[in-house]
C-alpha cells in the first residue's frame, strides 16, 4: 500500500525472511516443544481418520466444497458465549469440529490440524517479514461422552493456547512424538480459522486516495485446494461466519456442513442454558437423519403369519400339494404328505416317552430323510430341535448334552454307541420299526405359541466355547417367510440343502422352500465338495436355487470358466453368504452367466437371517457387494458406545432389532443379558419393533441408499 502511494521512505526496515527461517530452525529442534508434543501424543497410535478417509497425500481434484454463511442468530450468540466465557469464537468453533471428528471417526480421543497464523507473537520482527508464515499443528481433544461442555470449553481453550509457543515446530518433528507408525498420518481432518473481515474496509482504514489506488487492483482468479480430505474453513467476517467445507467426494461435503452447524447449535445451548450438559447429550445429526437412521432405513414392517408355528406352515403345504416332492436325498424321496405322516408319527412317540413342552430334544444324525423327519417331529411334538453334529468330536458332543441339559435324543442304531458312555437319557432310534408302526400319522392337536422356542443351534463365535442361541417360532417364522419372497419361491423349485447340520444355515436351505412347497434336495456327500462334483450334483438334480459361500462360490467360477463351462440351466438364482462378495468376481459372474445373486447376512441369535441384497446387472459398488438391507420386519442399527446412531459411512457396532430377536442362549443367563439389551428405540405400537436388541459384535456402516457394508 506504501509503495502504491509513493510512501516508502515511511516504512520501518525490513527484516529478511532468513531470521524467520533460522528461529524456526532452533524452534523445531526445542526440548521444551517435544516434550510438549510427547506428553500430548505419546500415547496415541491410530490415525483419526473421519469415515476412514486416509489419503493425504492428494492434489485436490477429488475434492468436493461446500460453502454457507451462519445465520445472524446463531453468530450473535457465539459472539457473546466468547465474550462470557473469556476465549475466542475460534474456540468455539474448534469444540464443534471437534465433535464431528470424533463422531465421523467413532473416536473419543481425536487429533486434527489447525491451521496456526505463525507469527510468532511478533518475535524477530515477523509484522516486518514478507515471507510464508502458516503452519499446522496437531491438536488434541478427548471428547469423551460423560464430559461436561464447560469442561470441553476449558479443555480446547488449554490445549489452544498450548501451541502457542510452538507454532513453527514442523509437523514432521511433531508426529514423530506420536505412537502412530511411521509413513502413516497421524491426522485426516483439518481446521482453518482465518480472519476475513468481509466488512472492513480492505485499505485498514487508510485514506481515500489509498482506497482508489486498491480499488484499481482486479482479482482475475483464485484457486483453493487442499491435500486433506477432510477440511473446514471458517471465515470470521467480523460480524458473521462462513463455513467452507472441503471433503473427499466420497462423503456429501453439504452433509458435513449439516454436522457441524448442528453441533455448534448444541454446544452454544449448553453453554448458554447448562454447561454441565455432558457431550454426550450433544449431537451433530440433524433430526432428518437421525430419524432416516433410526426408522427410515427401518421401515420394514409387513405382514406374515405372525400366529403359525413352523410345523404348521408345513402341514399346510402337506394339505395343499400332498403328492409334491418335498424331500429328496439321492435315489430315496417323501412327498409332502409322507414326510408329514412320519413326522406325525415320530412326534407321538416322543409324546409317548413324555417329552414336554418346550423341551431341548436333541438330533444326533448324519445328512439323511431321518434327519428332517425328526426336525418337524420334535417341533410337532411341542419340543425345541438340538442338532448334535455327527462330524463333531466326542468331547464337543457331550459338551452340547451337557450344556443344554438334553435327556432325549434322537438317533440312528449304529449311533447309539457315541452316546451311551457318559448320557444318562432316553434314545429313539429313528431306525427302529416300533417308531413308527401302529401310530396314528394323521397331524396331532398340540397348543404350541408361535413364540415358544423351535430350536438351539450351539456355535462357538469368538470365544470358542459352544453356546446354544435359542429361537422362536415366530421369529424363523418371520425371516424364512420373507426370503421365500425374496427368492420369489415357488413349487417349482428344486432347492440345493448343502450346509452341515450343524449350522444354521440349514433353515435358510429347507423352510423357505417348504413354506412355499418347493423340493428339498439333500446334499448326498460328506466332505469336502470339489467343483465338479458340485457341478455334477446340480445338473443331476436340476437345481434352480442353492446357497454357497462365497469364498466356495468363486472356486467354482474359477473352475467354470477354465473348463469353459456354465452353470446348469435349472439355476436361476445364487445364495451367498459368510463373507464379502468383491465386486470383480461378481462382475464376471454376470458377465458371464447373468444368474441372479442375492447376498445373505444373519446370525443364529437373531433368527439366522437379517440382511439380504439382491443383486442382478450392473452395480455401483465398487469393492464389494453390500451385505444387505433390513429383512421385513427387521430393525438394524449402527451404535456408538452411547447407543447413540453413528452418522451414515461411519463404522460403528451392529445391533440387530425386529421380530427375529432370538430368546437367548441355553442356561446361560450372564451372558444372555449381555449380548441381548434392552432396546432404547422400542416403539410399541410398531407390531416388528422389538423390547429387546442383540449386540454382535461386528461392526459396519450404513451406506446412503440404505445398505449396509461390513
Amino acid at each position: 500500500q506504501a509503495y502504491l502511494q509513493g510512501q516508502e521512505a515511511a516504512l520501518s526496515a525490513p527484516v529478511p525472511y532468513r531470521n524467520f527461517v533460522a528461529h524456526t530452525l532452533a524452534q523445531s529442534q526445542s526440548e521444551a516443544g517435544e516434550a510438549y508434543f510427547r506428553e500430548q501424543l505419546g500415547d496415541i497410535d491410530e490415525p483419526t481418520a473421519p469415515f476412514n478417509l486416509l489419503d493425504v497425500y492428494g492434489d485436490g481434484r477429488g475434492i468436493e466444497e461446500a460453502r454457507r454463511e451462519l445465520d445472524r442468530p446463531l453468530s450473535q450468540s457465539i459472539r457473546e458465549l466468547a465474550r462470557r466465557w473469556r476465549v475466542s469464537p475460534a474456540t468455539l468453533f474448534h469444540m464443534a469440529w471437534g465433535l464431528v471428528v470424533a463422531h465421523c471417526s467413532d473416536r473419543e480421543e481425536v487429533v486434527f490440524g489447525t491451521v496456526m497464523s505463525g507469527r510468532l507473537q511478533g518475535a524477530v520482527g515477523s509484522d516486518r517479514i514478507l515471507g510464508m508464515f502458516l503452519n499446522m499443528l496437531p491438536l488434541r481433544l478427548s471428547v469423551n461422552a460423560g464430559l461436561s461442555v464447560e469442561a470441553y470449553l476449558h479443555q480446547t481453550q488449554q490445549h489452544l493456547t498450548g501451541l502457542l509457543p510452538f507454532e513453527q515446530m514442523p509437523l514432521a518433528t511433531v508426529q514423530r512424538c506420536s505412537a502412530v507408525p511411521a509413513g502413516v498420518p497421524l491426522f485426516s481432518a483439518t481446521l482453518n480459522y482465518r480472519h476475513s473481515g468481509k466488512g472492513a474496509d480492505t485499505t485498514g482504514g487508510a485514506s481515500h486516495k489509498a482506497a482508489e489506488v486498491f480499488s484499481n487492483l482486479e482479482v482475475v482468479a483464485a484457486t483453493e485446494r487442499t491435500n486433506y480430505p477432510f477440511s473446514l474453513s471458517v471465515d470470521d467476517l467480523e460480524e458473521g461466519f462462513e463455513l467452507t467445507a472441503q471433503i473427499d467426494r466420497s462423503i456429501d461435503a453439504e452433509r458435513v456442513l449439516n454436522y457441524v452447524q448442528q453441533g455448534l447449535e448444541g454446544l452454544v445451548e449448553a453453554l448458554q442454558d447448562a454447561p454441565e450438559r455432558l457431550l454426550g447429550g450433544v449431537s451433530i445429526l440433524p433430526e432428518a437423519e437421525r430419524e432416516q437412521l433410526l426408522y427410515g432405513f427401518n421401515d420394514t414392517t409387513v405382514s406374515y403369519p405372525q400366529d403359525r408355528c413352523i410345523h404348521e406352515l408345513f402341514e399346510a403345504q402337506a394339505e395343499r400339494r400332498p403328492d409334491a416332492i418335498a424331500l429328496v436325498f439321492g435315489e430315496q424321496q417323501l412327498t409332502y404328505r409322507q414326510l408329514n405322516e412320519r413326522a406325525n408319527q415320530l412326534a407321538r412317540h416322543l409324546q409317548f416317552l413324555d417329552a414336554e413342552a418346550g423341551e431341548l430334544i436333541g438330533v444326533y444324525l448324519p445328512r439323511s430323510l431321518h434327519a428332517f423327519v425328526s426336525l418337524l417331529g420334535v417341533l410337532k411334538a411341542g419340543g425345541a430341535y438340538v442338532f448334535l453334529d455327527t462330524q463333531h468330536p466326542l468331547e464337543r458332543l457331550r459338551y452340547v448334552i451337557d450344556k443344554a441339559h438334553l435327556s432325549l435324543i434322537v438317533t440312528i442304531k449304529s449311533y447309539t454307541h457315541n452316546l451311551d458312555s457318559g448320557f444318562g437319557g432316553r434314545l429313539v432310534c429313528i431306525d427302529d420299526a416300533e417308531v413308527f408302526n401302529g401310530i396314528p400319522c394323521d397331524n396331532l392337536e398340540v397348543d404350541i405359541s408361535s413364540q415358544a422356542r423351535a430350536f438351539a443351534y450351539y456355535t462357538s463365535g469368538s470365544t470358542g466355547l459352544p453356546k446354544g442361541a435359542l429361537n422362536s417360532h415366530q421369529g424363523v417364522v418371520n425371516a424364512m417367510y420373507a426370503m421365500g419372497r425374496e427368492l420369489e419361491l415357488t413349487p417349482e423349485d428344486r432347492v440345493l440343502q448343502f450346509a452341515a447340520l450343524g449350522f444354521d444355515v440349514v433353515i435358510e436351505e429347507v423352510l423357505p422352500a417348504w413354506f412355499n412347497g418347493a423340493a428339498v434336495v439333500l446334499r448326498d456327500e460328506e466332505g469336502p465338495l470339489g467343483a465338479a462334483q458340485l457341478q455334477a450334483l446340480l445338473q443331476r438334480h436340476r437345481i434352480s436355487v442353492c446357497e454357497l459361500m462365497s469364498n466356495y462360490w468363486a472356486y467354482w467360477v474359477d473352475y467354470l470358466r477354465v473348463n469353459d463351462l456354465s452353470p446348469p440351466e435349472s439355476l436361476r438364482i445364487l445364495l451367498l453368504g459368510s463373507d464379502r462378495v468383491p465386486m470383480p468376481a461378481y462382475e464376471v459372474w454376470q458377465s458371464l452367466y447373468a444368474i441372479p445373486i442375492v447376498n445373505v447376512f444373519g446370525l443364529t441369535e437373531a433368527a439366522c437371517t437379517s440382511l439380504v441384497f439382491r443383486a442382478e446387472g450392473a452395480q455401483p459398488y465398487k469393492q464389494y457387494l453390500p451385505n444387505g438391507y433390513p429383512l421385513a420386519n427387521t430393525q438394524v442399527y449402527i451404535l456408538n458406545d452411547e447407543y447413540e446412531p453413528v452418522p451414515p459411512q461411519v463404522v460403528g457396532d451392529l445391533y440387530i432389532g425386529g421380530v427375529g430377536v432370538g430368546l437367548g442362549y441355553v442356561n446361560e443367563a450372564e451372558l444372555t443379558a449381555e449380548r441381548f439389551i434392552t432396546n432404547p428405540f422400542h416403539d410399541p405400537n410398531n407390531p416388528s419393533s422389538s423390547e429387546r436388541l442383540y449386540r454382535t459384535g461386528d461392526l459396519a456402516r450404513w451406506m446412503p441408499d440404505g445398505n449396509l457394508e461390513f
